[in-house]
């Protein structure tokens, strides 16, 4: 059996794979900032991959959450405006009403809205808790849709989370229990 791949597909599977190398950062970043940054450029990245792969609802999450990220980069106090994020969960339902194509749109919807909420958090320890479980919903979206990029950089950023977890979060409080032990 002979496989042959069309320009556009590999083209597509290239962007996919930049966005990767932006994707697995963004848990990695200690200030929250750096990680919507990066979050950001691998969301554009992850929009036009899907456009390509004909994922369409999935290319229009990635940028309603590019669009989400650079304004939540931007607003100076989020006590006055948490309309904001309703607003951007919204945004997600309209374009999924919009570009429907099948079940999957819902997989899509689910983790657009779960990486609304997470990233609307001060906190990168909430952040970070928060986006483990939108990697899950990503790679079924991502191999319903033969977007081998995605589901490899959703395992990656599953644990690139996990990881930053424990670098950031959980290390620190570990070694802090263990000293206040030693020393009581």
């Amino acid at each position: 059996m002979i496989v042959v791949m069309d320009s556009q597909y590999i083209i597509a599977q290239i962007i996919g794979v930049l966005a990767v190398g932006f994707a697995l950062s963004i848990y990695q970043m200690r200030q929250r900032k750096d990680m919507l940054r990066l979050a950001t450029v691998a969301a554009l990245l992850f929009s036009v991959h899907y456009m390509m792969v004909g994922a369409y609802t999935g290319a229009a999450m990635n940028m309603v959450g590019a669009t989400r990220n650079f304004v939540f980069l931007r607003i100076a106090n989020k006590r006055q405006m948490n309309w904001i994020m309703d607003v951007f969960v919204g945004l997600a339902v309209v374009m999924t009403v919009v570009t429907w194509q099948d079940w999957s749109s819902m997989i899509a919807l689910a983790a657009t809205i779960l990486s609304c909420v997470a990233a609307w958090q001060q906190n990168p320890r909430v952040l970070r808790k928060l986006a483990l479980l939108v990697a899950p919903l990503w790679f079924v979206y991502g191999a319903v849709h033969g977007s081998y990029p995605v589901m490899f950089v959703e395992v990656a950023i599953f644990c690139s989370n996990l990881v930053g977890q424990y670098r950031f979060d959980h290390r620190y409080a570990f070694v802090t229990h263990r000293h206040a032990v030693r020393h009581a």
